[in-house]
């Protein structure tokens, strides 16, 4: 294979055809291309040492776009160089338009399965991020009687000095974005950023093993309904129908039965998901109804579709898919104003429900699609005894010899019961006949039945770990979304 041709950094020539191609690669999220052109940049930062020395300028620009590919090729980053890159570059990826930072966050955490281990990688990013020395905002601000550099760090301890370094509430931190002077002094597009940064510090303190801290989705039984958590939220409640006797068993003098809970079948699908309306075709109803000029902007458009989906699948609330809305274009917004932010969130409330997912809805199962059980022996009284033969004759053997004496009375005790020679043979119970198109009978279970058969003692039995017993119950839940 031919070698690479060497890139040279210094020359200006070669930086100005490298922008477009950074631009292209930024706006439609291509991870390998950013992969590709990073490992060439780091390459090339290796070999010419001197470039930030004798081409100050060139070596800054060329680590502010490296930077930009490192967070695009962020799922190929190692740990080490996720850790590193929240300390160096977090303001970049705060000002790349439309980059899901905390999605891909999340996904990188999902890849470790221990919640320790996770917990422990979460606080070595708050570490990284506390020692951040970005600037931020534009203007230098007050910590304390002292004016700083306005820095990652020092809004961070400006954040820390008025609320304190435990887990924060939204009112705290919403009193903390109303009275705070410095924070006031802000525009609106430096407002959204340093929100932004908080919100992510305060996700970072959470732990995996709470309900609010983790990663995953899990469902969580609680009396008679079945909370499905994701997001640190409550995102789906499925009830469950408890099937009570119409008269009391000791009125009856039968054993009393204990109650099942099971999921009320007819309603789950409706629970799970709800018909109509694409995505696509609420972002038109959107542009059409709201008067937005994007039919010919296909950037903002999809910008748009992007807001949408979001929302959708509730990785915004309606406050940050305003803020989203009403933030500038160069920092990932669509510059509404309030009125017309407000007409499109009305709007998504409305559709909400409709809108149809791209995974497969659960349907209720058919009476076709059932196989009869096989028959189970009933508890209760005891099975009809068959007819009992009648009692043995004994057949003499005919004598082969001389004629032998009638054996005396007292010898009959000593006589051996023989069975008699049956007429024909006994019936066996048929085989069931092997035939390719039947199947053998057995039990329909699915994820709706083990969820609703589940006893402490079957997630006991499924692994010693309750961490692996809880894996298996979010595969089944996940099997349900499809």
């Amino acid at each position: 294979m031919p070698k690479e041709k060497k890139i040279d950094l210094s020359d200006q020539s070669f930086l100005e055809s490298t922008k477009p191609k950074v631009e292209d690669i930024l706006e439609f999220n291509k991870i390998k291309e950013a992969r590709a052109l990073s490992k060439k940049i780091e390459v090339g930062l290796k070999e010419q040492k001197d470039l930030k020395e004798k081409h100050p300028k060139l070596y800054q620009e060329w680590q502010s776009i490296l930077i930009k590919l490192e967070w695009i090729a962020f799922p190929f980053l190692n740990f080490e160089e996720v850790i590193k890159i929240f300390g160096d570059g977090l303001v970049d990826a705060l000002n790349i338009d439309g980059y899901f930072l905390e999605q891909n966050l999340k996904g990188r955490l999902l890849t470790i399965p221990l919640w320790e281990e996770r917990d422990n990688y979460k606080r070595k990013l708050r570490e990284a991020i506390s020692k951040n020395n970005q600037p931020i905002t534009s203007k230098d601000i007050s910590l304390g009687e002292e004016k700083v550099r306005p820095i990652v760090a020092n809004w961070l301890k400006v954040y820390i000095q008025d609320l304190g370094t435990g887990k924060i509430e939204k009112l705290k931190r919403a009193e903390f974005f109303a009275k705070n002077s410095e924070f006031l002094k802000l525009s609106a597009e430096e407002k959204a950023k340093i929100k932004r940064l908080f919100d992510l510090y305060e996700k970072l303190k959470l732990s995996s093993s709470d309900p609010e801290g983790m990663e995953e989705t899990g469902a969580i039984r609680r009396g008679d309904r079945l909370e499905i958590i994701g997001e640190g939220q409550v995102q789906d409640i499925i009830r469950l129908k408890s099937k009570a006797p119409p008269a009391s068993p000791i009125e009856k003098g039968e054993p009393a039965e204990k109650k099942e809970f099971e999921f009320d079948i007819e309603t789950l699908p409706s629970k799970i998901k709800t018909e109509a309306i694409s995505s696509d075709s609420l972002v038109d109803e959107i542009i059409e109804r709201t008067g937005l000029d994007f039919k010919d902007n296909q950037v903002l458009k999809k910008r748009l579709a992007n807001i949408v989906s979001a929302y959708i699948k509730d990785v915004r609330d309606d406050e940050e898919t305003k803020e989203t809305l009403i933030r500038p274009k160069k920092v990932g917004g669509l510059e509404l104003d309030k009125a017309k932010a407000d007409e499109v969130i009305d709007i998504l409330k409305a559709k909400k429900p409709k809108v149809k997912v791209a995974t497969k809805p659960v349907s209720p199962p058919k009476e076709t699609d059932w196989i009869p059980e096989p028959p189970q022996p009933e508890a209760g009284p005891p099975p009809a005894e068959k007819p009992e033969a009648p009692p043995p004759e004994f057949i003499p053997k005919e004598p082969e010899g001389p004629p032998v004496k009638e054996p005396e009375p007292k010898e009959e005790e000593k006589l051996v019961e023989v069975e008699p020679r049956p007429s024909r043979p006994e019936p066996r119970p048929e085989e069931p006949k092997r035939v390719e198109d039947v199947k053998a009978p057995a039990k329909v279970t699915g994820p709706v039945e083990e969820l609703r058969d589940l006893k402490l003692a079957d997630f006991r039995r499924w692994s010693d770990s309750p961490k692996d017993s809880a894996a298996r119950i979010q595969q089944k839940i996940d099997l349900l979304g499809e």
